[in-house]
Order: structure tokens, then C-alpha cells, then sequence
């Protein structure tokens, strides 16, 4: 199946009964675990979190916990522009032309953290790339419609803070 990310985001802020899904699942051949409130698709690499009983989150699993246990496939589909899975924060950076709107790094207190995230507002889209502490590469991404009020309301709460420092 082509442009696997792309039919993903287009399933944010539908039903999950809706056709759009029944569709994408019908292509997959697969049926996703319901959990509710998400919808995992483990041979995919994917969970679809529900708000509201519409789609408001796409977690994508590159190289986590779940990945490693084996109870959910490695992502192996595409990325937005052409960001692939060995790819670093910077490099993500370049590929999508912009600035994180919030970075969360590891601080240069010389704490440990296992993992740091960078999220970018990519109109319609709020996408989190979260990365592994210790070697940088690209671990999991979380991807939501920015008009979402838990979304604007992270962002709403971030500038303020970034505007009151």
C-alpha cells in the first residue's frame, strides 16, 4: 500500500466507523486490536487513539519498548519528506524545512534521559518526533490535527511560556 503516512493523517478527525477506516483496514487485510480508546494495527507499526469518537492521534512505532517485546511490527512505511528511520533530530529538521516549535532535549546537566522530543507545527498536522537519548535516531512519532483542542491548547500553553522567558 503507497503513501501509508498520508492515509493515516487523513483518518485524523474521522470515526472509526466511519468508511475511511473501513477501507484502509480492508487494504491491510488486518484487523486492528480495539483497546479502547485505541485502535492498534500491530502489523503495521500504528495505534489510532479516539477522543470524542473520532480519531485524534496516530502513533507510529519505529523503535520502542513494544517494537523490541515484538507485540507490535516496526513502522516500515513512509515518513513525511523522505525522513527515514536512521534519521537524527537535525537532519528531520533540514528535511522539513522548518524549526521545532518545542524542543525538549536532553539537558546539559549531564543527566541521562532515554528519550527527547521535537514537535513541529505542520499545519493542518502537529507532529512529535520522539528520540532515543543515547543515540539519537528517530524512535516514535505522534501526529495530530493542530485545530484539536488538546493540540491547541499545548500550543497555546508553549507560546506563552516561550514568549513569558
Amino acid at each position: 500500500m503507497k503513501a501509508v503516512y498520508s492515509r493515516l493523517t487523513k483518518l485524523l478527525g474521522q470515526p472509526p466507523e466511519g468508511i475511511i477506516f473501513s477501507q484502509f483496514v480492508a487494504e491491510l487485510g488486518c484487523e486492528p486490536i480495539i483497546d479502547l480508546p485505541s485502535y492498534a494495527i500491530p502489523a503495521l507499526g500504528v495505534t489510532l487513539v479516539v477522543m470524542d469518537q473520532l480519531f485524534s492521534v496516530v502513533l507510529i512505532d519505529i523503535d520502542t519498548p513494544s517494537t523490541r517485546q515484538g507485540s507490535i511490527s516496526r513502522y516500515g512505511a513512509d515518513l513525511p519528506n523522505a525522513i527515514n528511520q536512521g534519521d537524527g533530530p537535525e537532519t528531520i529538521e533540514e528535511k522539513l524545512s522548518v524549526r521545532p516549535f518545542i524542543s525538549k532535549r536532553p539537558s546539559v546537566t549531564g543527566l541521562n534521559h532515554k528519550y527527547f522530543q521535537d514537535t513541529y507545527l505542520l499545519p493542518p498536522l502537529v507532529v512529535v518526533f520522539e528520540f532515543a537519548g543515547d543515540t539519537e535516531k528517530l524512535t516514535s512519532l505522534a501526529i495530530g490535527l493542530s485545530s484539536e483542542p488538546h493540540w491547541a491548547g499545548y500550543s497555546i500553553l508553549h507560546n506563552q511560556t516561550a514568549r513569558g522567558s
